[in-house]
């Protein structure tokens, strides 16, 4: 509230049958709640670079089970309701009945005297929560403002058509799963999102939620325009697992706790303007591929994560304009024989922006890396290949070590130049960098120079975010 005038918001809300006429409009709940705190970080990437990831708002940021209401009432038989005494101010309004799911009103004002949010003749609706069966062989269409609750593991089939309309919610019970093998077309309307979520914490309010398992495409699914856009996934153990080749992933969000999407076996793929936050498991990350090849991953935002990125046993990948942001332990894990180009992207409050490793070539080019240690390069525990790095042209802000290599092979030199390091003193460079040099005489375990020379004397203009 940004007042201290007492003021009040009235209006109807009516309850939309399938099969007959709805007389009883009462006991909705109607509540208001105090706005949703964006993340600050995220708010002035979007400011800053408008070009990349989601915008967040209330839209795509409010979720009624993490807020206790400011003030409450219920409809009348009418489904009139009011509620008064309110500080005047901006706040989410939402209106639930057990068994007709939910409905938001975002970033209501209510200033002056008594506000009126909807009205007889142009009321809010509330439709009947939907059960979907177990298996699906048919098309089946997911209406706007609709709930659909998955209670049990959910296959739509070889021949089936899953349609999801802007503005739908799909409910998932804890621990289970929906797998799309057939045809799936997600309808896009900027600003406006379907959204699939646990079905869990709505009673009480602000319990912990218990995360579904996953929503996996297969690769016999056909998906429509071959893009999947305007989804927000939230409370899963994994948001997407990706079976499918060919196809854009393209303005989603992912608040998942494991990984938000896992793409797995697939080739030519972009994933573009996603935001992925909320992984929390260490062997685990926001975004992991496994034999992903031949794609692209783009102008996305990865911040809030144990890990923000694993890229496993993937090849001829390009990740470019991404920001990595507050991921706490690592922003992208590139290991176990992959071979990529990670460029002009931005790496900011981590302990380690990029680990290389488990026999794996990476080209580092034209980044802007903060971290403790910028870039770790270790391969002195691995049997078979050996992990070699490029890195050129970056712009390095490192607390420890910029550049940190141990390689248990024969005697190679790692290109490390044209790099600007944060400083021209040739001894606070070499302070940045570990390699063979740094080993005590006894270890013969690492068996690596990194070539630092030349170097910039400013930092490169070229580093890291660039426009589209």
């Amino acid at each position: 509230p940004t007042g201290t005038a007492k003021v009040s918001i009235k209006g109807y809300v009516r309850l939309v049958g399938d099969d007959e006429e709805i007389l009883d409009h009462s006991n909705i709940t109607v509540s208001i709640y105090n706005l949703a705190n964006l993340d600050q970080d995220i708010a002035s990437i979007n400011r800053d670079y408008p070009h990349i990831g989601v915008q967040i708002s209330q839209v795509t940021e409010f979720d009624h089970r993490s807020h206790y209401p400011i003030a409450s009432g219920l409809t009348d038989v009418n489904g009139s309701f009011e509620i008064k005494d309110i500080a005047s101010g901006t706040y989410n309004f939402v209106a639930r009945k057990e068994g007709w799911g939910f409905i938001y009103k975002h970033n209501v004002d209510i200033e002056k005297g008594t506000t009126n949010i909807s009205t007889y003749n142009e009321p809010i609706f509330l439709y009947p929560e939907v059960l979907i069966v177990n298996n699906v062989f048919e098309e089946m269409i997911l209406e706007s403002n609709r709930h659909y609750i998955f209670e049990e593991n959910t296959v739509f089939h070889n021949g089936s058509h899953l349609v999801i309309k802007p503005g739908t919610v799909l409910r998932i019970n804890p621990l289970r799963s929906i797998t799309i093998m057939g045809g799936l077309t997600a309808e896009y309307l900027s600003g406006e999102y379907f959204k699939v979520t646990s079905n869990d914490g709505f009673h009480p309010v602000n319990s912990d939620i218990s995360n579904y398992a996953n929503v996996t495409i297969e690769s016999t699914a056909s998906i429509t325009n071959n893009k999947l856009s305007g989804g927000i996934f939230s409370f899963g153990n994994f948001g997407i697992i990706l079976k499918t080749s060919g196809i854009e992933i393209e303005n989603v969000i992912f608040n998942n706790k494991l990984t938000g999407c896992y793409a797995m076996q697939i080739n030519d793929v972009m994933i573009n303007r996603v935001l992925f936050r909320g992984s929390q498991d260490e062997n685990n990350a926001s975004l992991y591929t496994e034999n992903m090849n031949d794609s692209i991953v783009k102008n996305s935002i990865f911040a809030n994560n144990l890990r923000g990125a694993r890229i496993q046993n993937s090849e001829n990948n390009l990740l470019t304009n991404n920001y990595f942001i507050n991921n706490e332990n690592i922003s992208l894990l590139h290991w176990f024989y992959s071979n990529n180009v990670i460029e002009e992207s931005i790496f900011s409050n981590t302990q380690v922006g990029i680990l290389n490793s488990g026999g794996s070539s990476v080209s580092i080019q034209r980044n802007v890396i903060s971290a403790v240690i910028g870039v770790n390069n270790i391969d002195y525990l691995s049997s078979g290949g050996y992990a070699f790095p490029t890195i050129n042209y970056n712009n390095f802000d490192c607390s420890e070590y910029a550049v940190r290599t141990r390689y248990a092979g024969p005697i190679r030199y790692h290109d490390a130049t044209h790099n600007y390091w944060g400083t021209t003193v040739v001894s606070e460079i070499e302070e940045l960098i570990w390699d063979k040099n740094d080993e005590p005489e006894t270890n013969t375990i690492n068996n690596a120079y990194i070539d630092y020379v030349p170097f910039l004397n400013q930092p490169y203009e070229g580093a890291g975010i660039q426009e589209e």
